[in-house]
Parts: structure tokens; sequence; C-alpha cells
């Protein structure tokens, strides 16, 4: 019974490591989590990080995130070009 158990848990710790869809899909959940979401976005991206995202996807994460939840974010192009106009 011991070796069924060793057998499972090699599989589960092994080099199966979640697909990238699914390890973007989670951490798009994550950004979206009412208790996270208002956390800073240095934070959240230092956390990603950790869990294994590119600092590219985290950007887009993040920008989506903040467009779903209503705070259109403004890249940095845009602002800057805004600034220099007026």
């Amino acid at each position: 019974m011991a070796s069924d158990n060793q057998g499972s848990n090699q599989s589960v710790l092994g080099s199966e490591a979640p697909s990238r869809a699914a390890l973007l899909e989670n951490a798009s959940k994550f950004l979206d989590d009412h208790e996270i979401k208002d956390a800073p976005a240095d934070r959240k991206s230092s956390f990603l990080e950790g869990k294994g995202l590119k600092k590219d996807e985290i950007r887009k994460l993040l920008s989506a995130s903040e467009t779903r939840m209503g705070m259109a974010p403004m890249p940095e192009e845009v602002a800057t070009e805004d600034r220099e106009v007026r």
C-alpha cells in the first residue's frame, strides 16, 4: 500500500507541471479576486513571478485585470505622448 502512495506522489510532484495556459488562467483568477484586486501592482507582480510567470505575461494579465475591474490602464507610452501634446 505504501508503494501505491509513493507512485501517486511522484506523479504529482514529478515533471508534470501545470500547462502554461492553466498557469495563466489561474493567475488571471488570482488577480480578479476581490481580496487581491486592491493590492499594489508590484506585490502582485512579485507573487506571480514567484509562480513562474514572465514579466511580459504579468504585464498583460495586470492590464487585462484592471480593464475587467473598470480601471482602464493607461500605458506609459500613451501617458507620455498625452503629456507632450498638452
